[in-house]
């Protein structure tokens, strides 16, 4: 038995375990109305009055099991209930409950800035010395997020509230999460960049709905660039423009912004999902050459961009400057398993969070001796190269059963090059083994993997390209998805067979 005092939540009905019966009821005093929503699948629920009570029931025989996996977020796909006011009668009046009045509470104080708080920040402003520079729109909203991140110390909330006043903030460096928003919506307004506000929650966990006022859900922040339609997390401090936290992106979020209505502003709310960043954006690229097979020596040069550029600069800034730590993330990155890699060199450039933007990728160069992996016979040379091609990743990952989507942290792009240098009087055994092309249908596939190799005199060329244009995956993409996994697991295990002329 719960007692709420909110009038909006959640129950779910399906675990881990399966169960034989499951009974759900909603009782509320009968001058109260709720919309009622429930999982795809389930029956309605039932609707009666009875005294001064109204009764909202559910009752279900034989819910299965539901399994969590690697592939899919288990909590929004659980069967559940959820519920939300809908109005109140008190008397003679009814009192309808809706996302506006929500919006209008947590809107205006992030938009609203008084003469003083405008006037200290003018003054600030002059100081920037990248504002003094031309830029595009996109960039000059990068650099001013950077700027602040890097310049403002985010706190815990002050009971004397100087961790919001932008006057305060300004002369502290620092500022709790509302503080924060509202200093960086309010640069914003004076560079002339248009800003609306955006709340939602995540993708493993509820989403908010627009049919049910459910003002718990949506705890997340995002200002939204509705010219470049795309967002930023102003307190997320290890996000920047155009990512932010992953788990916000795709999913329905109330926007909230100003217009004017004969010379009076007023807020106007309305549902939308947060923009994703183009799967391009995070690009992971490799160009390795192997000189000799038999010294078994990599020149490698790899690139990450957008969202995979995002988590090594995060991880770069909390391993420190000590050279322990930078191998530790050097060891999360580099091709093959640490044991059996011997880097003799590596340089990393652009590791951390700077003026550039994330279109501008970390790269990381190294030269790698993989001796254990060759094996020289004479007549025939073996290279165990299957998880430098294939990555070390485990792929032998159920999918989710039955209808349940195939879901990605977020789209991103993969292509690898691959040069090697073939020894006089030695062949390739068997060329075809290195060769794929998988994707979904359409003139735009959502997904796939592509690999062919071509021989150049001495040299041998492999490409790969792996995309994923979307993050969620259903019925025939979900099955080019087991393909492509598939395809990933044999591709790990090959070897690079030469034999004699």
């Amino acid at each position: 038995l719960k007692v709420l005092y909110n009038y909006s939540g959640s129950e779910y009905l399906q675990s881990g375990n399966p169960a034989n019966k499951v009974s759900f009821t909603l009782v509320a005093p009968k001058n109260l109305d709720f919309s009622i929503k429930t999982t795809p699948g389930l029956p309605p629920v039932t609707d009666s009055a009875a005294g001064n009570n109204r009764y909202y029931q559910l009752n279900l025989h034989n819910v299965p099991a539901l399994q969590n996996g690697d592939l899919f977020f288990y909590m929004p796909q659980l069967e559940r209930v959820d519920f939300a006011l809908n109005y109140a009668i008190e008397g003679k009046d009814t009192i309808r409950t809706g996302w506006q009045q929500f919006g209008e509470n947590n809107y205006i104080p992030i938009v609203a800035v008084s003469k003083q708080e405008y006037k200290q920040l003018e003054k600030e402003l002059a100081r920037w010395p990248f504002l003094k520079r031309r830029m595009p729109e996109t960039q000059l909203i990068y650099m001013v997020e950077q700027y602040i991140k890097t310049n403002f110390e985010l706190t815990a909330p002050s009971e004397t509230q100087e961790t919001i006043d932008l006057i305060s903030i300004i002369r502290s460096r620092r500022a709790e999460k509302a503080g924060f928003t509202r200093l960086m919506n309010a640069v914003y307004y004076m560079l002339n960049i248009p800003t609306q506000v955006l709340f939602t929650s995540a993708r493993d966990t509820i989403l908010p709905d627009s049919k049910l006022t459910y003002p718990q859900l949506p705890g997340h922040v995002l200002l939204y660039f509705p010219t470049v339609q795309q967002a930023l997390a102003p307190t997320e401090m290890n996000t920047r423009f155009p990512c932010y936290p992953s788990l916000w992106a795709g999913i329905p979020a109330l926007r909230c912004r100003d217009t004017h209505v004969n010379q009076e502003s007023k807020v106007l709310t309305d549902f939308i999902r947060t923009p994703v960043a183009p799967y391009t954006l995070s690009s992971i690229t490799m160009d390795a050459t192997l000189k000799s097979v038999k010294d078994a020596a990599w020149e490698v040069k790899q690139s990450f961009g957008g969202y995979p550029a995002s988590n090594i600069k995060n991880a770069f800034t909390t391993a420190g400057s000590t050279q322990e730590g930078k191998f530790q993330v050097y060891n999360a990155i580099l091709p093959f398993l640490p044991g059996i890699r011997k880097p003799t060199a590596i340089k990393a450039e652009n590791e951390t969070f700077s003026n550039y933007m994330l279109d501008k990728p970390v790269t990381l160069t190294s030269t790698l001796l993989t001796t254990s992996l060759v094996e020289d016979k004479g007549t025939q040379i073996t290279n165990h190269l299957g998880q430098f091609l294939g990555g070390i990743t485990p792929v032998n990952i159920p999918l989710p059963a039955g209808d349940l989507p195939v879901q990605i942290t977020f789209p991103y792009y993969q292509e690898k090059r691959v040069t090697i240098n073939i020894p006089a009087g030695y062949k390739v055994a068997d060329k075809a083994v290195f060769s794929a092309d998988i994707s979904s249908k359409g003139p735009q596939p959502a997904l796939g993997y592509k690999m062919r190799c071509e021989q150049d005199g001495s040299q041998l060329h492999i490409f790969i390209v792996e995309w994923y244009r979307q993050m969620d995956f259903t019925e025939e993409n979900k099955e080019v998805f087991r393909q492509l996994l598939s395809k990933v697991g044999a591709i790990q295990q090959q070897d690079l067979e030469l034999v004699k002329e």
